[in-house]
């Protein structure tokens, strides 16, 4: 059943942003910006759901349903918040479209949304987590969290049962299907959905350049991605023979020219994710998450880090430094034939023509679904437990996630990013190859309260030697610990 909701989820995609790039739908009036007045039409199909003008599928929210100007409290995390909630109309499309986006909200609903920032991302994700420990009964409605902060939440017990919340429907195309999958004690504690600006920004995607392609005698990848044939293989394939030693100090280094770079050790994730793995997977029997690298998964994930230990450190066919810091400039300078990046690079792109943007390749041509995994600096969102009104607070969040499915994603994608790197129907259906596959493991985002997995993987490439084995063999029973205790946190906090 996932696999066939995400087919139809990627041709209505297709067919719907094909619709909008061929009637240019541009940002609303200026009189629309200035009132943010809702008046979409809406049509009933056949198979009696709601769709807007365009085809895009409408949430169940009544449209009579109105909070006669109640204001919403939403804490949010500063360093994210321009494109979360702009404070004003700026001309550029991807705060223009949030800007919009959130006005739209405000009049479906007749609320106003109070957007309360404080300092809460990486290091400081402590002073995020303090806010809401202080926080009174109804001091917050909405809680918009970096995506690492939710699980230290849900723990100690801040945060409300999203199965409990009127409103929200988690089985809709703009929720990540990982929302349930994830759900476990009957609980869910935080959501993301595929389509707000800074989860489309976050992805992870490759960047291949055409011409350095075509002069090294490799097809372009297009239609092989298409047809699901990109694979970590070929990708080994396609980057061989593009090494140059351009600063002479005949080791790899930031001034070379690449077969593949890969922008900084946190970046490297996409691969582990792209080609299916997890940090946990959920039982089927027991239906609770458990470690990949405990069952069955050990063994191939084990071969799969050697290779990738083989490949990025022990030939000179790929890069990948500790850092982000100059990164960039492999792809502005059209130093490598593939590059390892977010999306949100695409605005770095030196000739628009030359460059196209893939999925991050599979394991191989069994694994039936290309897989993306966001970088960390993205929305995810909670109610916080006492919040004054679920149902209000539920509502403004699925309106959030249909908002941006339906008008702040696609306008982004035709206004920003098809001019960047494809308009065709390529271009097109790969960009929703890319969306309609983002999943956020539980693992990931509750990496620093299981151990900090992901960082065995990082250590062996940065090291050249596969640590996984050793790291799981001396940690492996102190994260099983762990494990259990953020269930049994979990299950008690659902049961209050």
């Amino acid at each position: 059943m996932k696999n066939k909701k995400r087919i139809l989820s990627l041709l209505l995609g297709v067919i719907m942003l094909l619709a909008v790039l061929l009637n240019t739908v541009g940002c609303a009036s200026d009189e629309e910006e200035e009132t943010g007045e809702y008046t979409r039409e809406i049509s009933t199909a056949d198979d009696g759901l709601r769709y807007d003008e365009k085809g895009y599928l409408m949430d169940d929210i009544p449209e009579d349903l109105n909070y006669d100007g109640k204001e919403v409290n939403i804490l949010t995390c500063k360093e994210m918040s321009y494109t979360i909630c702009p404070e004003e109309i700026q001309n550029v499309v991807l705060y223009d479209t949030v800007y919009n986006r959130n006005l739209i909200i405000q009049d479906r609903l007749g609320v106003k949304l109070n957007w309360v920032l404080v300092e809460g991302v990486a290091s400081t994700m402590d002073t995020f987590i303090q806010a809401t420990a202080n926080a009174g009964d109804g001091d917050y409605d909405l809680i918009c969290a970096y995506s690492l902060t939710p699980t230290a939440l849900a723990m100690n017990g801040y945060l409300e049962n999203l199965n409990n919340v009127e409103h929200l429907a988690f089985d809709k195309p703009w929720w990540s299907t990982s929302v349930l999958e994830n759900r476990f004690h009957d609980t869910i504690f935080f959501s993301a959905t595929t389509s707000s600006t800074p989860v489309l920004r976050q992805m992870f995607v490759t960047y291949y350049n055409r011409q350095m392609l075509a002069e090294n005698k490799v097809e372009d990848p297009e239609q092989l991605v298409i047809d699901g044939g990109w694979t970590i293989d070929v990708m080994k394939k396609y980057s061989k023979n593009f090494y140059q030693d351009i600063d002479g100090n005949q080791k790899k280094s930031l001034l070379d020219i690449y077969g593949t770079v890969v922008m900084g050790k946190v970046t490297s994730d996409s691969f582990f994710y792209g080609c299916g793995f997890n940090v946990v997977s959920i039982n089927k029997n027991t239906g609770m998450p458990e470690f990949c690298a405990a069952g069955d998964d050990y063994m191939p994930m084990a071969y799969f880090v050697s290779d990738m230990v083989s490949w990025l450190c022990q030939t000179n066919d790929a890069y990948c430094p500790s850092t982000s810091e100059g990164c960039a400039e492999f792809l502005t300078e059209n130093r490598t034939a593939f590059y390892v990046s977010q999306l949100t690079e695409v605005d770095k792109m030196p000739d628009v023509k030359n460059w196209g943007v893939l999925p991050m390749p599979k394991l191989d041509t069994e694994q039936e679904d290309y897989v993306t995994a966001p970088g960390n600096a993205f929305d995810v969102w909670c109610i916080r437990k006492g919040a004054r009104d679920l149902a209000m607070s539920g509502a403004v969040l699925e309106c959030y996630a249909s908002e941006s499915y339906r008008y702040s994603a696609p306008l982004y994608y035709e206004e920003s990013l098809s001019p960047r790197y494809s308009n065709d129907m390529n271009g097109i259906e790969i960009f929703e190859l890319i969306r309609s596959n983002l999943e956020f493991d539980f693992g990931r985002l509750s990496n620093k309260q299981l151990g900090n997995f992901d960082e065995f993987m990082r250590n062996s490439y940065m090291s050249g030697n596969n640590q996984l084995i050793q790291e799981w063999a001396t940690n492996g029973k102190s994260m099983q610990r762990k494990l259990t205790a953020l269930l049994d946190a979990y299950k008690e906090a659902g049961a209050q």
